[in-house]
């Protein structure tokens, strides 16, 4: 997102932002830690039962490996039985944005 704004801002103002784009890409090659999208076996065959989307499974898995394990979401597939097993299996917590925006965690 960060990089987009960059080029953005070079394209309307015609100017150079090459310094900004490698600090950028310096600091995000620093800070950013890759997590891979990959469930265990026995989450993937109790997400088959739950029927729960497997488009979503990579995003579940990343937010098991971070420090908050809270993950933000509208969609319909995240049914109170997936956000139950989430939450006692893989200490996930699913939230709706008004949810975090209540919380003020946004």
């Amino acid at each position: 997102m960060g990089n987009n704004c960059l080029r953005k801002i070079q394209n309307e103002k015609k100017g150079s932002c090459e310094l900004v784009q490698k600090w950028f890409k310096h600091v995000v090659a620093k800070l950013a830690k890759k997590c891979s999208g990959k469930l265990q076996q026995r989450h993937r065959t109790k997400f088959i039962k739950l029927k729960f989307d497997s488009s979503d499974w990579p995003f579940v898995a990343v937010c098991s490996k971070t420090i908050s394990k809270k993950l933000v979401s509208e969609e319909s597939d995240y049914t109170i039985d997936v956000k139950n097993y989430l939450l006692e299996e893989m200490k996930v917590s699913v939230l709706s944005v008004h949810d975090c925006l209540n919380r003020r965690m946004l």
